[in-house]
């Protein structure tokens, strides 16, 4: 992984970070393409990974084995 953040990282990390449930990386590459954000799927998958990696993410299967992923809170951080 790299250190620096791209637009397009930036771009995923701030949609995902309005997300209030996990979402499938299809899903979060719908919504950026409404935002008006050009990304292609497969940067999603990457910004997702690279973001998983450094331990930015939460991540979880469905029932039919597809990775859904949500914001993980900063440390110290409760949720409800």
């Amino acid at each position: 992984m790299t250190s620096r953040v791209t637009r397009q990282t930036s771009a995923v990390l701030r949609v995902l970070t309005g997300c209030q449930d996990f979402v499938s990386a299809q899903e979060l590459h719908t919504l950026l393409t409404a935002a008006d954000i050009s990304i292609g799927l497969t940067t999603v998958y990457r910004a997702l990974r690279d973001l998983e990696a450094a331990g930015g993410a939460d991540v979880v299967r469905d029932d039919a084995g597809e990775r859904l992923y949500r914001r993980r809170p900063p440390t110290g951080t409760a949720t409800t």
